[in-house]
């Protein structure tokens, strides 16, 4: 196994001194991509395993916030009336979804995301706010059979129950109607190797994403994944705003994107400050 990481990194060197948008440089980035995800399927039992420490440590420290906001109230009734605001308007893990709504102007009829992992359909999920508030338009995907069961009982826009790894996301979204231009991609499925593979997947030549979030669980995968995805990102004209998102209990768990086309770098990053200063 230390072997074959090797390979890829000297893979990604080999990358990085070539010309950057030669058709040779991206079917070696393709080729390194196939590479990781054969890589992390030959240890599918460990990262099984680390989901469900994951959901269950997800579970106690949403608890402890909870608990933390409550008691918080005997010291400042004021600043306690902000924060309950903040969470009930809050749904995702480290306010991916504020950070989504702060730099898309809310037009129920125009603004669509794809989320791919969707898992909980309100605690815990990127998208519920967009939907339940802004009235947004949109598409979930996930591989576990009862969640999205569960999903699509409460929530108005659909998930699917596919295989995000081999989906034609053209042909998806073309009959699902999704526009060319669309705000929000959520891109969180376990293991991240395969998040890294669906990333590769997307039509990024005839589709363009205002908003991506990247979840690279690089606190128990390493920097492979992430490195491998910002070189793709980066390739085509997204911009990093927000590096290693941290969340309690895990460590560092995803990068934010946005596309310099459509939104500005100075606003993208006001609204990662405010999002900090939310959640933190």
């Amino acid at each position: 196994m230390i072997i074959k990481k090797i390979k890829i990194y000297l893979l990604i060197v080999k990358y990085l001194i070539s010309k950057t948008n030669s058709y040779s440089s991206n079917l070696l980035l393709r080729r390194i991509i196939v590479e990781i995800y054969e890589y992390g399927n030959k240890d599918t039992l460990k990262y099984c395993l680390v989901v469900f420490l994951k959901r269950i440590a997800n579970y106690f420290a949403r608890k402890i916030k909870i608990s933390l906001q409550i008691k918080s109230t005997n010291i400042n009734i004021l600043k306690v009336k902000q924060k309950n605001t903040v969470y009930e308007e809050h749904y995702s893990l480290s306010g991916q979804d504020l950070f989504v709504s702060y730099l898309i102007d809310n037009n129920s009829l125009k603004n669509h995301y794809v989320e791919v992992g969707a898992g909980w359909p309100i605690k815990i999920n990127n998208t519920y706010l967009l939907e339940h508030t802004h009235k947004w338009h949109g598409l979930s995907i996930d591989f576990d059979q009862k969640m999205v069961e569960d999903f699509n009982k409460v929530r108005k826009n659909e998930c699917l129950f596919m295989d995000a790894t081999k989906i034609d996301y053209t042909e998806l979204f073309i009959s699902s109607l999704i526009p060319n231009e669309i705000d929000y991609l959520s891109l969180d499925i376990d293991p991240a190797y395969q998040t890294l593979l669906v990333l590769a997947l997307m039509p990024f030549e005839t589709y363009k994403f205002k908003i991506i979030t990247f979840e690279h669980d690089s606190y128990r995968n390493g920097s492979l994944i992430k490195v491998v995805a910002r070189l793709l990102l980066r390739k085509y004209g997204y911009l990093c705003v927000y590096k290693n998102v941290n969340a309690i209990g895990f460590g560092n768990y995803e990068d934010w994107w946005i596309h310099p086309e459509y939104i500005s770098e100075i606003s993208a990053r006001d609204a990662v400050r405010r999002v900090k200063n939310l959640i933190n």
